[in-house]
């Protein structure tokens, strides 16, 4: 699939409002086998290109999500469910394996013990693990943030613009705020409306003509074991690591 930001009106010749293209071409590569120890991954494999005659800078590279876990088979169509069907999901984030997820937290208990994950699978060039901000202190290549729908001025606001939104690529939270740098993860274990977004930057520099690439993949586990799935311990994620080691594993075949 390819895609660009170029145009600057839609295919009726209306134009597109508050669009300032960055000048930049997408190809993107989705996979999937039908094997057992790939049934539960989808790999999104991402170039872009700089597609204008000036240097682009300081870039970002995300993959954002509003992930529902729910079994509709219990609470029924969830256009008829409204905010009670949205508000139930709990997050958290590995920043070891560099995966960040969403679970049932009090919505079909017992019925919707699962897990979906966004994971960062790679980039090329590769980029260093931290990036320093000062003499003591460094921030992490690959971010994770959450925020609430709708949600006013607080630490897990919305953004409502794209400067807003680049401090969310950089992994802000809000103001300073980050993930275990004043977000904890107990904070965003309990249910509410979240969207989860992991990034991969800053890529410096992407002159004209050249291209970054960037894998993340969707990965699915079943819960492990007995346990209430709001409790959302480390064994219960026991299956949904091992399904992030596989789709890492399979990524570097393809690389």
């Amino acid at each position: 699939m390819d895609y660009t930001d170029t145009n600057v009106v839609y295919l009726n010749g209306d134009p597109i409002i508050n669009h300032d293209p960055l000048g930049i071409s997408v190809h993107q590569e989705t996979y999937a086998w039908n094997f057992p120890f790939a049934n539960f991954f989808v790999i999104f494999n991402y170039w872009i290109k700089n597609v204008n005659d000036k240097n682009i800078d300081s870039v970002y590279v995300g993959l954002w999500t509003d992930a529902v876990v729910r079994n509709t088979n219990i609470t029924g169509n969830p256009r008829n469910g409204g905010t009670a069907f949205y508000n139930k999901g709990g997050n958290g984030y590995n920043d070891s394996i560099k995966i960040a997820y969403e679970f049932d937290a009090a919505g079909d208990l017992g019925f919707s013990d699962s897990y979906i994950g966004v994971l960062h699978c790679g980039s090329e060039p590769k980029l260093p693990d931290k990036y320093p901000i000062s003499l003591v202190d460094s921030i992490p290549s690959v971010n994770f943030v959450t925020w609430q729908f709708n949600a006013p001025e607080t630490e897990f606001f919305a953004p409502q613009n794209d400067f807003d939104r680049y401090g969310k690529m950089r992994g802000y939270f809000s103001g300073t705020s980050r993930w275990k740098d004043g977000i904890t993860p107990q904070q965003i274990k309990t249910p509410s409306n979240r969207s989860i977004l992991i990034t991969n930057g800053h890529f410096p520099t992407i002159a004209p003509g050249d291209s970054i690439n960037v894998v993340f993949a969707i990965v699915c586990a079943k819960k492990y074991g007995p346990d209430p799935a709001n409790l959302d311990t480390e064994e219960q994620k026991t299956n949904l690591y091992i399904n992030a080691d596989w789709g890492l594993g399979v990524t570097c075949l393809l690389r």
